[in-house]
């Protein structure tokens, strides 16, 4: 399961030995307002940024779970896709050979 934001900043803000008020001066807030960053989902584009630089830490980076999203949703979508292509494969042999039973013996019931 993925981090949320305010997870991977507190988890990055002690690894660089950072209490939350020596954090809380550079981002130029109280320790209480590092407190409730920590605990959130999502953050704006620019404290990100700043945060990035104080922490020396590509905060975007640990985000880029887009194109592994994509991904899994691609192969699921191609996994859909192959189930879905043998299923109709199957239905397309059962047609053939029900026409041909059709013109093996015409119009008789079978």
């Amino acid at each position: 399961m993925a981090k949320l934001v305010g997870e991977v900043i507190r988890d990055q803000r002690e690894q660089r030995g950072l209490t939350k008020s020596a954090f809380a001066r550079k981002l130029s807030c109280s320790p209480q307002n590092v407190t409730s960053l920590e605990s959130r989902k999502s953050i704006d584009f620019e404290l990100a940024q700043r945060i990035s630089l104080i922490l020396e830490f590509d905060i975007f980076e640990s985000f880029r779970v887009f194109h592994n999203d994509q991904s899994i949703k691609e192969k699921r979508l191609e996994k859909k896709h192959s189930e879905l292509s043998s299923k109709y494969t199957l239905l397309l042999e059962k047609y053939n050979s029900l026409l041909e039973s059709t013109v093996k013996y015409g119009n008789k019931k079978l």
